[in-house]
């Protein structure tokens, strides 16, 4: 698997990507959403908690020049995805230009503003989850961001696994984006369709990606 470097990330005016690992990024992600696992188009919201005591220097500078009114920093970012099987499917899929399912960012000042946005952006059937828990496309795109690195797609970016109450041991999994043909997993494109996987190897499926 490769990676390769991209243009510097830029969130807002002058924040650009500097002196952030992807393991302090995910430690700094202090919320995840997303709607329904059964949707066939579902989105998804990351909440980013950028802590200018530990954030780099840039990244600091940044929330201490956007403030509200008031003078309170926007610590809180949320990255809102979506995929449109109709609008998206040759960019997204075909070229593989994951940052098409980025559609918004929106910078709060505290926590319960960030989640309530997320729920509002997403509607009624959004649910917290972990990281993980994620589509698979929507946790590249966010990795992607954050680092300013593309790593090349692998089985993860098209899956989706969620956890099922009192299923302690295993997961469920869905491709997605919805293939447009029959596979092993979606025999019927037009439906949702799901297998149950051991938590277990779920969770070497992921660290093999290699980030």
């Amino acid at each position: 698997m490769a990676c390769c470097p991209t243009s510097p990330m830029v969130l807002r005016r002058r924040r650009k990507h500097d002196g952030w690992s992807w393991d302090q990024i995910l430690g700094q992600t202090v919320a995840c959403f997303a709607t329904s696992f059964w949707e066939h188009e579902a989105r998804a919201a990351i909440i980013l908690h950028v802590d200018p005591a530990t954030a780099p220097a840039e990244w600091a500078q940044a929330q201490a020049e956007d403030r509200t009114s008031d003078g309170s920093l926007k610590e809180y970012g949320v990255f809102c995805y979506a995929y449109s099987h109709k609008n998206d499917f040759i960019r997204v899929v075909m070229d593989g230009d994951r940052q098409a399912t980025l559609h918004e960012i929106q910078w709060l000042v505290s926590l319960p503003d960030a989640e309530a946005f997320a729920r509002q952006w997403l509607g009624d059937d959004a649910k917290r989850r972990p990281f993980e828990e994620l589509p698979g496309l929507y946790q590249a795109a966010y990795h992607d961001r954050l680092t300013a690195q593309r790593w090349d797609a692998d089985q993860t970016t098209n899956v989706w696994m969620e956890s099922e109450d009192g299923v302690p041991d295993f997961l469920v999994v869905r491709e997605f984006p919805q293939p447009r043909s029959p596979t092993s997993v979606t025999p019927n494109p037009a439906e949702v369709t799901a297998v149950a996987v051991p938590r277990s190897s779920a969770a070497e499926f992921f660290r093999a990606r290699g980030w």
